[in-house]
């Protein structure tokens, strides 16, 4: 990408898409391969927004669009460098969207946009003025919600098992392990900590295993 690339203001009006490729070309010429890619990419999608009907040209949205082509992203076409693609994307606002520059003058909100005379500002007053929407109708959503449920109790920690969920089956199998009948039949003993040792008074289970799975069935 070309690092002291400057805006080319285009000197007629585009009427038709063979002057909109001239246009193009002029902005390629000279320019590195990467730098002729990229702006490829973004006009086909600034053309591919207006041939579907929409008039969202903003560099928030042909940023995004570009990024998931593998195109520049948002902040490197609004850094210095990525001037060049802003003014391709300027063009095409200015001459391919004209049912987007009637409605905004029929708005008196943001009617100002439309006296500023220098292109670049003016571009970057209606992506600032695009976000700025969108969050105002994200704001308006938040309003209309009137009920809000919040839980102050305290993370449970990962000891507790109050919310530990067994089926029928698991819990007889965890009764029956600890059960009296096992243990005797086994010839098992359990000690003050909670440890299972074998008749040879070898460790069948290690301390805290019976209280543990008490615990459990307790909570149940």
């Amino acid at each position: 990408m070309d690092c002291n690339e400057a805006p080319i203001e285009s000197e007629a009006k585009l009427t038709d898409l063979s002057q909109m490729d001239e246009f193009l070309e002029q902005l390629k010429s000279g320019k590195t391969e990467k730098t002729k890619r990229s702006l490829d990419l973004i006009n086909s999608i600034c053309k591919d927004q207006i041939e579907r009907g929409s008039q969202n040209l903003s560099i928030a949205m042909i940023g995004r669009l570009s990024t998931a082509m593998g195109g520049p992203s948002v902040q490197a076409i609004r850094n210095t460098s990525g001037a060049i693609y802003r003014t391709l994307i300027n063009e095409w606002h200015r001459e391919k969207a004209p049912a987007s520059k009637k409605l905004k003058k029929k708005t008196s909100e943001n009617s100002w946009i439309e006296e500023i005379e220098r292109p670049n500002l003016k571009w970057h007053a209606e992506d600032l003025y695009n976000q700025f929407i969108a969050q105002r109708n994200e704001l308006n959503h938040l309003k209309q919600i009137t009920e809000l449920h919040i839980d102050l109790r305290p993370p449970q920690s990962s000891s507790n098992f109050s919310a530990v969920m067994l089926t029928e089956i698991e819990r007889r199998a965890l009764e029956h392990c600890i059960s009296s009948e096992v243990i005797e039949r086994n010839h098992w003993q359990v000690d003050d900590r909670g440890q299972v040792l074998g008749s040879r008074n070898n460790q069948i289970f290690k301390p805290g295993f019976m209280s543990a799975i008490k615990k459990i069935l307790e909570s149940m």
